[in-house]
């Protein structure tokens, strides 16, 4: 309807001023803080057994203060799982429609299942035979992701705003090209 595309006009524009204003030269490039909210957050995760003010605690109570943020971040991952379902359940339909047959279609089922969960198997066989190897990249990549989440989440949002308003442009007729 026209209410909802010039919600979605707005919607954009809005995805477009946060984007500017979370990404300015004051916050480009800064690591976060090594006592901040993330920081803590994911030394609970992590069950590192440090308090950000350099004080030790016990082991009993690092679990205790792990379990709360590593149950967040379960239910977090389930959810981001059920909203990326959406390309394994069309290949499913397309294996469905399309496919050779039953044999067939359980060996490109197993092997797009394979496909999929291929990365996250290297990274862990890579990281439990070379811990030591891979211990300094992974911490640079760590680093360097973590400096630089602020601005790649403000351009993200940008992009999707950006998006979103042309497409509502150009539905409602708005553009004279």
């Amino acid at each position: 309807t026209k209410a909802f595309l010039i919600g979605q006009f707005i919607v954009g524009l809005a995805l477009i001023f946060l984007s500017y204003k979370m990404d300015n030269k004051n916050t480009r490039g800064q690591s976060p803080q090594p006592g901040g909210r993330i920081s803590r957050w994911r030394a609970r995760a992590t069950g590192t057994n440090s308090h950000p003010t350099g004080v030790s605690t016990s082991a009993g109570a690092v679990k205790l203060r792990t379990t709360a943020p590593l149950m967040a971040l379960a239910v977090t991952a389930v959810l981001a799982e059920v909203a990326t379902m959406v390309p394994y359940l069309a290949a499913i339909g397309l294996i469905t429609a399309e496919g050779p047959g039953l044999p067939g279609n359980a060996l490109l089922l197993a092997g797009y299942c394979l496909l999929m969960i291929a990365p996250a198997l290297l990274l862990t066989v890579g990281r439990i035979v070379a811990r030591s190897a891979l211990e300094r990249p992974l911490t640079a990549l760590d680093t360097w992701l973590t400096t630089h989440a602020q601005t790649t989440t403000s351009w993200i949002l940008g992009v999707v705003g950006v998006v979103l308003a042309l497409r509502a442009v150009y539905t409602l007729g708005w553009f004279v090209g």
